[in-house]
Order: structure tokens, then sequence, then C-alpha cells
């Protein structure tokens, strides 16, 4: 578990670091209504994905961690959830499409939401909770560093004026769908596709329940931006994105312990282990009061002034 915790923390600093090094020069490159524009339709296309998954992406990494020492049913449970997100997504796809095209706030940037909907298209293939539910945190931390790094090298490479805007949001795709499809071709080498005896309504249910809470939380999320830019302008969400993404820096440290704790807490309830598993929650509530207060304080001053000087144009 220590090893696991490590390469987490590492993984939420590499997270950390990414938007430090690439949101300020871009939004200086691009300025508030550039940002405004790609973080809209970005966050757009995010949406409809988030309804793609369907609460997966957490419920996947129990199941994985339930059957990881079983590869017929490891495989199984595999092939039935990927499945489940593929239909999803072709589904979302078909309806983000639909709108897009149907109503007339999406014409003037039509082409930036075109491009953001791969996000959509290709949202089943992430598949980092297969790798987080057999524990093997190091191949989720490497990739990660591998596309973030190509990603800030094409940013500082062919992001230079105002108007390369389009060419942002692509490199903000690859950023995402890099990192997803290369995790979707290394689960093959873990496990592969198996239709046999094969159930997908036992999974129905708690997905629902998942996908309830998901949602929820996607109101403070993803909801605010694309609300805030139906309402307003591009400016006015460039402007709001970045003083958002200062103040959710130090959300990915706070929740790394939960992440790793999801395999060995499933594999306690799977074994009616109730002792170990309360002594995992115990442990995870002091992990997150001793780092979310402190950080909760320190961003109760607000970067009013650094947003400012973030989104000044040259």
């Amino acid at each position: 578990m220590r090893k696991n915790f490590i390469y987490t923390v590492l993984l939420s600093i590499v997270n950390i670091l990414f938007p430090v090094l690439s949101f300020p020069y871009a939004s200086h490159v691009l300025g508030p209504a550039g940002i405004g524009k790609v973080q809209l339709a970005i966050s757009f296309a995010q949406y409809f994905a988030m309804f793609a998954a369907l609460g997966i992406p957490i419920y996947g990494i129990k199941e994985a961690a339930k059957h990881k020492d079983d590869p017929k049913k490891l495989s199984g449970v595999f092939t039935e959830l990927t499945t489940i997100f593929f239909v999803a997504s072709m589904i979302l796809f078909a309806a983000y499409l639909l709108i897009i095209f149907s109503f007339p706030f999406f014409a003037s940037n039509r082409s930036l939401y075109i491009s953001a909907g791969i996000l959509v298209l290709m949202s089943f293939s992430y598949a980092d909770w297969f790798f987080a539910g057999i524990e093997e945190f190091k191949g989720i931390t490497v990739r990660s560093v591998l596309i973030k790094t190509i990603s800030l090298v094409l940013l500082y490479s062919f992001v230079k004026t105002s108007a390369d805007f389009e060419k942002y949001l692509f490199i903000i795709v690859f950023s995402i769908l890099g990192n997803q499809v290369l995790s979707f071709i290394m689960v093959f080498r873990k496990t592969n596709f198996s239709f046999l005896d094969i159930r997908f309504r036992k999974h129905m249910q708690p997905l629902f329940y998942l996908f309830s809470a998901t949602l929820a939380a996607s109101i403070y999320t993803i909801l605010d931006t694309v609300l805030l830019g139906f309402l307003s302008n591009d400016k006015a969400v460039g402007l709001y994105t970045a003083s958002v993404k200062l103040i959710k820096l130090t959300i990915p440290i706070v929740t790394s312990m939960g992440v790793i704790l999801i395999p060995p807490i499933s594999k306690g309830f799977s074994q009616n282990n109730l002792g170990e598993v309360k002594k995992l929650l115990d442990k995870s509530f002091n992990f997150l009061v001793f780092l979310s207060i402190p950080m909760a304080l320190a961003n109760t001053e607000g970067p009013t002034e650094g947003t400012s000087i973030i989104l000044r144009r040259p």
C-alpha cells in the first residue's frame, strides 16, 4: 500500500504541476476570451462524457479489486463494464452531435465543439479503473507523466498567438485521450474480452446509485462552467476558469488516499473482514482531516491578484 500511495501522490503532484505550467502560458497568449471558448467546449463535452461513464470509473475499481485473483471473472467484469461504457458513449455522442447542430448557440464555435466531441466518442477508452482495481498504480503514473510532458511540449511549440485557441483545444484533448487510449491498449496485456457467461443487469443498480452521486457532484465541478458560458460570454468563462483552476489545484492530493483504499476495502468486504475495513476507513479519515483543513484555510484568502496577472494579455 505504501508504494501505491507514493505513486498516487506523484500522480497528484503531476496533475498539479501540469496546469501550473500550462495554464498561465496559455491564458497569457490566448487571453480570457480564447481560454473561455476552449474551456466551455471542453466542459460541455466532458459533461456528456460523464453521463456516458455511468459511475464506472469508481464502480469498476471495486469490481476489479474483488476479482483480481480470478482471471476468468476479471475478464468478465472488464468485458461487461467496457461494453456498457461503449454503448453509453455511442448514445451520448449521438445526443451531443444532435444538440450542437440543433441550437444556434453553438453555431459560432461549432468546429470547437465537434473537436471536443472526441472526448465523448472515446470516453469508453478510460481504463484506469481496471489498473487501480488490480493495484497497478505505477503504470497509471508513468503513462500520465509521459502524456502530460508531451502535451506541455506541444503547447509551448504550437500555441504562439491568440488565434491558436483551436490548437490549444486539440492539445487538451490529447492530454486527456492520449492517456486513456494508451491505458486501454495496455489493459490487453492483463486481460481480454470474454463474452461467455456475461451479465450486464447485475451492474445496473449500483451504477445508477454511483451515477446519481457523480451527477450531483458535477454541479460544482463541470456544470458551473457550462452554465456560465450559456448565461454570459467567453471572457467571463476564461476569468472564472483561471480562479477555479487555482483553487482546485490541491484537490488531487486530498483525494489520493481514497483512490488507493478502494481495492483493499473492497477485498475486506468480500472476505467479511470488517475489522480491517474499519481500520482502513479510520486511516482515510485521519488523512483527509490532516490535509484538507489546512488546505481549505489556505484557499480562503483567494488568488485574486494572481488571477489578474495570469490573464493579462501581453
